[in-house]
Formats: structure tokens, sequence, C-alpha cells
């Protein structure tokens, strides 16, 4: 298995670099503001040819999940130029796991957690120490022994913006009036106030109303990503 998998992550990325990967490419180049280095760090690909039981993923952008043992998952994300389908997918079995796990081999005091794939790739990509969790359903109880070894775990929050407030934060004509109604509202706050509570050295910083980390990094910069968190580089 990981030897295939290695093979896909290998051929994936190797055709996310070839003129026919362009527009997955610029995709995660210019809309995501992820440089060059960090799309070869993380072995980013673009699924143009899908291997055998990748089918589903063909036009897809992979995601391989990178440990000291190799690739041991690839999460697919949909192109957001193509219709329909799902946002994101995964062969059937794969386990939940914790992103860019290699990060906690190294001697850090302070690591960051973030919510997706994509804002640990930013916050990384502004030197920050950090490990992403694929979405506020995607906590594991066994993520606190891993990361148990910090001083400090800060999650970074995502920051709904004001101006989402159509979807999930409106009572549905036909709710019924005897059912209690709560709007679904900064749902990645609640997910890190949730955890950080529940471990020692837990720590929140909520980004800036209507940011993501990716989105704050893209806007601002990595310079000042890293002064909102307070992160200094150790020496």
């Amino acid at each position: 298995m990981l030897k295939n998998l290695a093979e896909a992550t290998a051929h994936y990325h190797e055709q996310l670099l070839s003129p026919e990967g362009e527009r997955h490419y610029e995709y995660l180049n210019v809309e995501r503001g992820l440089d060059h280095e960090t799309i070869v760090h993380f072995q980013l690909g673009a699924v143009l040819d899908a291997n055998v039981s990748h089918e589903t993923a063909q036009g897809m952008i992979a995601i391989p999940y990178l440990t000291p043992a190799g690739t041991v998952q690839i999460r697919f994300r949909k192109a957001p130029w193509t219709r329909g389908g799902i946002k994101y997918w995964q062969t059937s079995g794969s386990l939940i796991r914790m992103f860019n796990t290699n990060l906690l081999l190294h001697d850090y005091s302070t690591v960051y957690v973030c919510e997706g794939e994509f804002d640990t790739m930013a916050a990384t990509q502004a030197g920050l120490p950090a490990v992403g969790i694929a979405g506020v359903n995607g906590w594991r109880d066994h993520f606190y022994l891993m990361l148990a070894g910090f001083d400090r775990v800060t999650f970074l929050a995502d920051h709904d913006s004001e101006s989402d407030s159509a979807e999930g934060k409106q009572r549905p004509e036909d709710w019924p009036e005897d059912k209690p109604w709560e709007p679904i509202t900064q749902a990645g706050l609640k997910f890190a106030n949730k955890h950080a509570d529940n471990m020692d050295g837990g720590a929140v910083i909520q980004m800036p109303p209507g940011h993501d980390v990716n989105t704050f990094l893209i806007e601002r910069g990595a310079e000042e990503l890293r002064q909102i968190v307070g992160f200094r580089s150790p020496v």
C-alpha cells in the first residue's frame, strides 16, 4: 500500500508540474498563494491521469499525507472550475489523520493547529510549525497524545465573515416552532476552544473577521501572520 501511495504521489506531482497541469498549478500558486517551494515540499499533485482506484478523483488536486514512512494517505480536492461532485474525496476505508505530522519530529516548543490542509500549508509557508485537522469533525482523541509533548498548542481558528449570514445562521421558514433553533456560527472557533480546553498549554487565536489562515496570508503576508500569532523563530 505504501509503495502504491508513493508512486501515486510522485505521478500526480509530476502531472501538476507538467504543461498539462498549468491550470491546477496556477490555482495553487495564484488563488491559494502557495509558492513553488511549498507546492514541492508538500508534493501536491494534479490528477490528470488517475491511477487505478482513484478514478473518482480524475481532474482533482491531490494532497498527500506525508510521514517518515512515506505517503500514508491521499486526500483529493475538487478543482474549483469543475461543476458538481463532492468537494473532497478519499478512498473507501481511509482513516481520519492529522496532516503534516512530519512537523512533530522537530524540536519546537509551540505547535499551531489549523483547520484544513490549505491553512496548514499557508502557515508552514509563513514559517509557523503547523499541523492540520481535516475540518471541525476531523478530530480524533489520539491527537491529544500526539501533541502532548509541546509546551504550547495554539489553535488558529477561522473567523466567519459577518456577511456570510444567509447560510446556517437564519432560521429556515419550515423549521418547527416547538423545536429549538441555534444558528450554526463560528464553528471553527467552537472547535478550537473545545480542544484547546482539553489539553495542557492549549490556546486559541482567531483570525481577523472574514479570514482563515490561508486568506490572511494571501492578503496580509507572512510577516503579519507571524506577528498576530506572536511567533518568534527559534534562535
